[in-house]
């Protein structure tokens, strides 16, 4: 998992997490990440993210709501457009929420364009 600055510190403190194992609802997860929390809008309303784990780790192990509880960010390969990276997510959660053609979306698609990605400095 790639734990939130913050929690890192609070569960850690000085210590380095990198590489340690935490349990989170009783299941053993290695921290091989940490983040600062960017302020922006696609964060939930009056929710705080203190972790980061896989979508198919969370499916396996947690109950969550699949309608308000959450949230999936996507990141193509470096020669994988946009568009090209959209299109292949939204045939996978169509899939996993087994929509057939015509049925509309279950979910919201936000994308960003690269103007709004802030620079390394």
């Amino acid at each position: 998992m790639v734990l939130e600055e913050e929690s890192a510190d609070r569960l850690f403190g000085e210590i380095d997490p990198m590489g340690r194992r935490i349990r989170v609802g009783g299941v053993a997860l290695t921290v091989i990440g940490i983040y600062q929390r960017p302020a922006n809008i696609f964060e939930p309303p009056g929710q705080q993210i203190g972790a980061i784990m896989p979508f198919v780790t969370a499916k396996r192990n947690y109950r969550y709501d699949e309608t308000n509880g959450l949230f999936l960010s996507v990141k193509g390969w470096p020669r994988v457009s946009v568009p090209v990276a959209k299109d292949l997510t939204i045939a996978a959660l169509r899939r996993e929420r087994r929509l057939r053609p015509g049925m509309p979306n279950t979910f919201d698609v936000i994308t960003r364009t690269r103007s709004s990605i802030p620079s390394a400095t």
